[in-house]
């Protein structure tokens, strides 16, 4: 399982490269496109007495020119190709079972959307397949940061701030933040134990309003990604802290605040599932 982990995540880390490229790449074209206008509109004007040189109908006839070139038009053909593939990369890596965080939904969610803002941008009527994308991306900026979150990096939840923010110049550092935090991520996954041994002091506590606290003993360091009441729909991956440290760890785990139907004084089983793959069940009583 640990291995899916990093194979899920290491498609979330290629997309964000993708996604990164056709960026620089789109800026690129704006600049190819500027920098064409501006020469066509210095031989219009004469520099040495602000005569012009052509009229404003022929001005208008070599913009068009010079605007239609095959570079031109092939730009923005291979920004919505790549992105396209990298939000692919992206959300087959979020939609991989086994990272076990709520925050996938917003990643499938958010990729989705911006594969449909990218062939909406791509026919030959654009209906707003631009604006489209860039909400896709707010959604997508959301679910790295919250996946930051879930893995304790800050790289990571940088990272979904800058994708988050509709301006190109973020989304290129945002995309390459993603790219650092998500490998660093995966180099900590692989280079944790295969097994790790976890185990509650006593019976953990669970109140009426959805918080469970409890002490527990790791071996080694890992990561929670989320905790589940067996036999319930009960899940949270609100896991304060949601790193374990070798040795003792108290740990306070808030099922989003929801009013249980449990049955006080009744023990009950909570799955943790760790980062590394592994899942331990341990006990709680329920109280008031």
């Amino acid at each position: 399982m640990m291995k899916s982990n990093s194979s899920a995540l290491g498609r979330i880390k290629i997309g964000s490269l993708f996604l990164e490229l056709s960026s620089i790449l789109f800026i690129v074209s704006i600049i190819v496109v500027l920098y064409t206008a501006f020469n066509t509109v210095a031989k219009y004007i004469n520099t040495s007495n602000g005569v012009s040189g052509l009229n404003q109908s022929q001005l208008q006839q070599e913009l068009l020119k010079q605007l239609n070139t095959p570079l031109i038009h092939a730009i923005p053909i291979i920004v919505t190709v790549i992105a396209i593939i990298g939000s692919i990369l992206i959300l087959t890596g979020y939609l991989n079972e086994k990272i076990k965080t709520n925050y996938s939904d917003l990643g499938k969610v958010g990729t989705i959307i911006m594969i449909i803002g990218a062939v909406v941008y791509a026919l030959p009527v654009n209906l707003f397949g631009d604006i489209i994308f860039v909400i896709g991306q707010i959604i997508l900026g959301i679910s790295f940061y919250r996946t930051g979150e879930t893995f304790n990096e800050g790289s990571l939840k940088n990272a979904g701030i800058l994708v988050a923010l509709p301006f190109l110049i973020t989304q290129v550092i945002g995309y390459a933040l993603s790219y650092i935090g998500v490998n660093k991520v995966i180099r900590e996954l692989n280079s944790a134990k295969k097994t790790v041994k976890v185990s509650s002091l006593g019976s953990g506590i669970i109140r009426g309003n959805g918080i469970l606290t409890i002490s527990l003993y790791s071996d080694s360091d890992v990561y929670i990604t989320q905790a589940q009441i067996v036999g319930t729909n009960y899940i949270s991956t609100s896991i304060t802290p949601n790193y374990l440290k070798h040795g003792f760890n108290n740990i306070t785990i808030d099922f989003n605040n929801l009013s249980l139907n449990l049955i006080p004084n009744s023990l009950y089983t909570v799955r943790l599932l760790l980062a590394n793959g592994d899942s331990i069940d341990i006990q709680v009583t329920a109280q008031p």
